[in-house]
């Protein structure tokens, strides 16, 4: 019952309410069925597959870069000042957003991964 109603609310793009319902029967499977019965790996797959939907929009909708980068006319600050600081400080910022997207892409890997290694059971 709970399955049928996630599939429902998958098919309408309600990600967040399939999950609870795919969790919600998953729960009930686990203990009646056990892990390695086909309903319940199949239950594992749809939850995965909302992660994956889930990732990817993320991935998609969110800009490369978050932060802009501000040029000494945008502040027109003192000629004593370093800028040296700054562009330190905007480096280090662009590599963490780089660090952050690849490790979403290797977690989004590995959920590919399991999935695969699910169906081969």
């Amino acid at each position: 019952m709970h399955s049928n109603i996630g599939d429902v609310y998958a098919a309408t793009e309600k990600l967040d309410a399939a999950r609870m319902s795919y969790e919600e029967a998953l729960n009930i499977r686990w203990t009646e069925l056990g892990s390695t019965d086909p309903r319940t790996t199949r239950l594992l797959e749809r939850i995965a597959e909302i992660d994956m939907a889930e990732t990817t929009r993320n991935l998609v909708e969110r800009p490369a870069t978050i932060v802009e980068r501000k040029t000494s006319e945008d502040y027109y600050p003192a000629e004593d000042t370093p800028t040296s600081l700054a562009d330190d400080i905007y480096d280090n910022v662009v590599s963490m957003e780089e660090l952050k997207r690849s490790l979403e892409l290797e977690m989004f890997r590995d959920k590919i991964e399991m999935i695969c290694e699910m169906r081969e059971l």
